[in-house]
Parts: C-alpha cells; structure tokens; sequence
C-alpha cells in the first residue's frame, strides 16, 4: 500500500500546486472525475496507461511523476 499512498498524495499535490479541483484535474487527464477521487483515497491502482494521462495532462514526464512519488514514499516510510 505505500506505494499506492505515495502516488495517491504525489497526484494530489500536483492537482493542488495547479490549484484545480478533482473535476479539472480529471478533464485535463482525460480521465474520468471519479477515477481521480479513487486514486487519491487508495480505492484504485493506476494502470501504466493512466500514469501516462496524468504526466502529459500535468505537461510532466513520467519520470518526473515518479520522482515525486518516490519522494512521498521516502516520506510514508519515515512516518
């Protein structure tokens, strides 16, 4: 589950930063706004093609998304 927090909290910081509400957020994916709560309470796993919507909907790598998600992994491990 750490990881699936990691994500969950790295999605919703890059929603926050970009001060968008669950519902924008999802539009500018082009996923579906459900979808995003989900992720961001844990309820679902991103798929690899999702990971990839939300890094070119946030105008990021994926590689960049996984950074912060390693970032908050390091964080829940400290917890």
């Amino acid at each position: 589950m750490e990881t699936v927090k990691a994500f969950a909290l790295a999605i919703k910081h890059l929603r926050k930063e970009r001060k968008l509400s669950q519902e924008n957020f999802a539009a500018i994916c082009g996923i579906h706004t459900t979808y995003v709560s989900r992720l961001e309470r844990t309820v679902r796993e991103p798929s690899l093609t999702i990971i990839y919507k939300i890094a070119d909907g946030c105008k990021i790598s994926a590689s960049e998304l996984f950074s912060l998600v390693d970032k908050y992994r390091e964080i829940e491990k400290d917890n």
